[in-house]
């Protein structure tokens, strides 16, 4: 709680060109934990006697998911704040440390880490890197291939037919799309798109789309997806293209409503 202030001072400076995410996992300082902190777990789990926002061990995901609002509401208000499942496979892929740090810079690479959280320093490092705001979809609709992966599959209704897409392996300059061969060419414009965003909703799940418009054609592209990331297309006012399903793995859908009682108990 005591760099909620700082942070959200941060927050503020760079707003608009870093995207400020708090991850929510299990609680470092309980109310009802240990009051030793050797006696706490390995991410935390030791009591604090003068904690703002007064929060129990987590024993089921919808008590973690209602105490992250909890906490949010008390000062992260501007931030997105994600909820890790109650195994913390978040917190254990990430190090394990109970209140860390990560910059992660536009082309993916871990630009900065630190193993406690503290606004001064991520400041520096954040004034330090060339370029902070990254390309969008918007920008370039190819960003999605850059990170496609081999076994991804898109299925579509193409004018009441079934299409399904499957891409093949991929490199960091042309993917294979259906047995064809695509060439991923550097973004080079200096031109910055204004995105135009809306949801659609494919089997019960909301998928944020970014809308590419071009010579009456709408493409509707959506970053939750493999491959291309094309969810709808739309021409002269027509839907032509409207996705169906999609994976990341052979006949595994990824487009599944997340129903939290069949989690109960496992």
């Amino acid at each position: 709680m005591r760099q909620f202030g700082e942070m959200e001072k941060l927050q503020k400076e760079f707003a608009g060109e870093v995207v400020f995410l708090f991850v929510y996992t299990k609680e470092a300082h309980p109310d009802d934990g240990p009051e030793n902190r050797r006696d706490a777990e390995d991410t935390g789990g030791w009591r604090m006697k003068n904690n703002a926002v007064k929060i129990d061990k987590h024993k089921s995901y919808e008590e973690r998911v209602k105490a992250a609002k909890d906490l949010r509401d008390a000062g992260k208000k501007n931030w997105r704040v994600l909820v890790d499942d109650m195994d913390s496979t978040v917190q254990s892929a990430w190090g394990k440390l109970p209140n860390s740090a990560y910059l992660i810079a536009p082309s993916g690479r871990i630009a900065g880490k630190w193993a406690w959280v503290s606004a001064d320093p991520i400041r520096e490092k954040l004034k330090a890197e060339k370029s902070l705001k990254p390309w969008t979809i918007a920008d370039d609709p190819q960003l999605p291939l850059r990170s496609c992966t081999e076994g991804a599959w898109l299925s579509y209704d193409v004018g009441g037919a079934k299409e399904t897409i499957t891409f093949g392996k991929c490199v960091e300059s042309r993917v294979t799309r259906n047995g064809t061969t695509l060439e991923v060419k550097p973004f080079e414009s200096s031109e910055r798109a204004k995105p135009v965003t809306k949801t659609l909703k494919v089997n019960g799940v909301e998928l944020p789309c970014v809308i590419v418009t071009k010579d009456k054609t709408e493409t509707w592209i959506s970053p939750w997806l493999p491959g291309d990331g094309v969810a709808k297309v739309v021409e002269d006012g027509k839907v032509t293209r409207l996705l169906t399903d999609a994976g990341f793995e052979k006949d595994k859908s990824m487009l599944k409503a997340y129903e939290p009682e069949k989690w109960k108990g496992k």
